[in-house]
């Protein structure tokens, strides 16, 4: 299920561009779906952000999966097998930390490490079918939960939302 880019407006391009709307918030009467999305996208973010300073909940439904995990997941299926530097890039994470998570991951057999063919010095990773229907399940269950949250606030407050979430993020950011 793909993301919100948090560096877009709805209906605009990307933030800072000259003549480009870069108010994160769009109007509380604005399409739903679209809302919807910038949220889950901010909480995503938010978490995000609390991983890399330690501060996450044990794990993500049945089976148990850590956020960390299903952080790396996602970033090794975005980014296909490109190796470890470009999967912490795309998790925001240390390649180290990644390293480590890949381990157990692949203990879990929910990736694979091959020897990259062109050079032996290099690794790919890749989704196992496991880790694939993992990250896809855990995706879901995730909207799913968040979209609940959003349908839980008053609609006069969503739109505080949305101006308040990226903004935290970025202060939890600045904390690590």
């Amino acid at each position: 299920m793909p993301l919100v880019d948090p560096n877009t407006t709805p209906d605009h391009g990307p933030a800072g561009d000259p003549g480009v709307s870069t108010d994160p918030a769009p109007p509380v009467d604005a399409d739903e779906p679209c809302e919807t999305a910038i949220f889950v996208s901010a909480v995503l973010d938010l978490i995000r952000a609390a991983r890399r300073t330690g501060a996450v909940p044990r794990g993500v439904g049945d089976p148990a999966i850590s956020l960390s995990q299903l952080v790396v997941l996602t970033a090794v299926h975005t980014a296909g097998s490109r190796g470890i530097s470009a999967i912490a890039e795309q998790a925001g994470l240390a390649q180290p930390s990644v390293t480590r998570t890949l381990d157990a991951l692949d203990r879990r057999g929910l990736v694979r490490r091959d020897r990259h063919p062109g050079d032996g010095r290099s690794t790919q990773v890749a989704l196992t079918e496991e880790g694939a229907r993992l990250v896809g399940d855990k995706t879901v269950e995730v909207h799913r939960r968040l979209t609940e949250l959003w349908h839980d606030l008053p609609p006069e407050g969503r739109r505080q939302v949305l101006a308040l979430l990226p903004r935290l993020a970025k202060v939890v950011e600045g904390l690590g």
